[in-house]
């Protein structure tokens, strides 16, 4: 085979399947009509070749490294210049990605490594950038052939070794994204407007704001959801506006508004949600309460509302993640649906969740978030018992974790994830609660962080600080959509510190909510035989068997923490007992 060394440029069009079903004959004649003119006034001048054409994409080859770069600026350039006088939401953006390296070439085509890492760095790309090997960042001058960025050793999907990679600043303004296009937003942002008494209302004129308020304080305690500051709803208070224009006044995707009415002494809240881009009620629900609770801040129905409200996003969120193509879908609406299929903790799902992931992964390139969930997903399948090949979902599980924190080193989440993976696949306790610990300083009340720590006491015979840690989690984040988690590791807290009857207590209350959760019925089983209720301790068991079929005590204690501990040969040995096999 003939071999040359070259540079391979891949160029992509962003959201190619949503302008396409938006203007099928307009964007692939304007994309035709945009390679042609490249080709001509761009690729021909950098001594480049179109090799190939790939539907929504263009491979194009170099002799040098230095012209492949300057061919991408020049491209991203006629990019913006043809989306002059074209309507936002049909602007054509692309992403490049280009290799340098010895590939094989054919008289209609290259193929060979260097065409694959071009494509893989391309995936890195945000709209209107270039992403370089380390070999095509050697023959470029900082400053000269463009602003370079070094983002570290980068893990690209099916490759089994980070590879550096390296940023060309994008155009000079950049592309503008279009309404709902692509973006980066992680969480979507709710606006709680001012409840409004209704004709009549004897209440005091600050029952409204006093209950707008107590919600805003519960939600903004999440990290899934954006909440408007206060003083911005507060001044649409009593202003007769539709739900899209305050939407657009203060950019939020979701307004949760009601009416309220005081009669003798009582409050009557009629609540109710709305999505702001279909303007459609998702979620309504009335209440009643004593005036003197509303005003002395007692936050039982606003903890029913904020909960009403949290559940409704998450499930308006997953409704769409099912309906649309990935490439339309907002960023937060694939990673609110990713954790939730992730918990759902059924097999299909879980493998649609990994696919919402990446596919947010390979749109935001190093953002933190998504990727530790990414290692949460690989730590939750040993977890479950789903693993096939454990060496390498601990490899995934741990460069997803030292990706996420070199893009964000005080990321509580990436931080909580990276303590977890240490703990369950390392066993490395020591690196596992320094993670803890640091997660919990960049914030106190990361529930997250405080729950994981709680179970990493629990596996190491330390029980009293196991149920104090999971305890105080569970006060941190009582509105969580996955409450069953938390339970869970409660009770393997309680179970832990030989309170056998409240570890039955959690354990059912997390199996009710999560059937498929194998954690909470081994927790379970244990501690109804330890309660010497033996039959119904072997019942758990045979739907633990149900569940995890391959499961045994050898490989409970090769995979489990615990495994070195007194708590772990126990809890081995109850299983045993109620029925699983040796």
């Amino acid at each position: 085979m003939e071999r040359g060394v070259r540079a391979i440029l891949v160029a992509d069009v962003v959201e190619s399947i949503r302008l396409v079903e938006l203007d099928e004959e307009g964007t692939i004649q304007r994309w035709q009509d945009l390679l042609k003119l490249a080709d001509s006034v761009v690729f021909s001048r950098m001594h480049g070749r179109i090799v190939k054409t790939l539907g929504d994409g263009v491979l194009v080859e170099f002799k040098a490294a230095r012209e492949a770069v300057a061919a991408a600026k020049e491209l991203h350039a006629l990019v913006v210049s043809g989306n002059e006088d074209i309507s936002l939401d049909k602007h054509i953006m692309l992403r490049i990605g280009i290799d340098f390296d010895n590939v094989i070439l054919q008289s209609e085509d290259v193929l060979g490594r260097g065409v694959n890492r071009a494509a893989r760095l391309m995936s890195l790309a945000n709209p209107g950038e270039t992403i370089v090997s380390s070999g095509v960042r050697d023959s470029l001058t900082d400053a000269v052939d463009g602003m370079i960025e070094d983002l570290g050793e980068c893990f690209l999907r099916h490759y089994p070794r980070p590879l550096r990679a390296f940023r060309i600043a994008s155009t000079s303004n950049g592309p503008q994204l279009p309404p709902g296009g692509f973006d980066i937003k992680l969480r979507p942002v709710l606006a709680i407007v001012p409840f409004q008494p209704t004709l009549g209302d004897e209440g005091t004129d600050r029952t409204g704001d006093v209950v707008s308020e107590e919600i805003i304080r519960i939600v903004s305690r999440s990290s899934d959801i954006a909440v408007v500051s206060r003083l911005s709803t507060a001044a649409l208070s009593a202003r007769l506006l539709t739900i899209s224009e305050m939407a657009s006044l203060l950019k939020a995707d979701y307004i949760l508004s009601g009416f309220y009415c005081v009669d003798r002494g009582i409050v009557m809240l009629d609540a109710e949600l709305a999505e702001s881009g279909s303007e459609t009620i998702i979620w309504a629900d009335k209440f009643e309460v004593p005036l003197t609770a509303i005003l002395g801040r007692e936050s039982s129905p606003c903890d029913r509302i904020a909960a009403g409200l949290f559940g409704a996003i998450t499930l308006n969120e997953l409704s769409i993640s099912r309906k649309r193509p990935l490439p339309t879908l907002k960023s937060y609406t694939l990673l609110l649906s990713a954790v939730e299929l992730m918990h759902h903790l059924s097999p299909v799902d879980y493998q649609q969740s990994r696919r919402l992931l990446e596919a947010l992964i390979d749109r935001s390139g190093r953002q933190a978030v998504p990727l530790a969930w990414m290692a949460n997903w690989h730590v939750l399948r040993v977890i479950q018992g789903w693993s096939e090949d454990l060496e390498q979902d601990t490899n995934l599980a741990m460069r997803n974790c030292e990706t996420a924190l070199d893009s964000d080193p005080e990321c509580e989440l990436a931080l909580a994830m990276d303590g977890f993976a240490n703990l369950h696949l390392k066993r490395r306790f020591d690196i596992a609660e320094s993670r803890f610990d640091d997660a919990l300083q960049s914030n106190p009340s990361c529930a997250i962080a405080r729950l994981l720590k709680g179970t990493m006491y629990a596996f190491s015979d330390r029980g009293d600080l196991a149920v104090k840690e999971t305890e105080n989690a569970i006060s941190l984040s009582p509105l969580d959509p996955h409450r069953f988690i938390f339970e869970t590791h409660c009770a393997g807290a309680h179970l832990s510190a030989g309170n056998f009857q409240r570890a039955e207590e959690l354990a059912r209350m997390a199996y009710r909510s999560n059937r498929r959760h194998a954690s909470a019925l081994r927790i379970l089983t244990v501690a109804l035989w330890e309660l010497d209720r033996r039959d119904e301790a072997h019942e758990a068991a045979r739907a633990l068997l149900k569940i995890e079929p391959d499961l045994t005590k050898d490989r409970y204690l090769k995979r489990s923490p615990n495994s070195d501990f007194k708590i772990g040969r126990r809890i081995a040995d109850v299983l045993q007992l109620a029925g699983i096999p040796a």
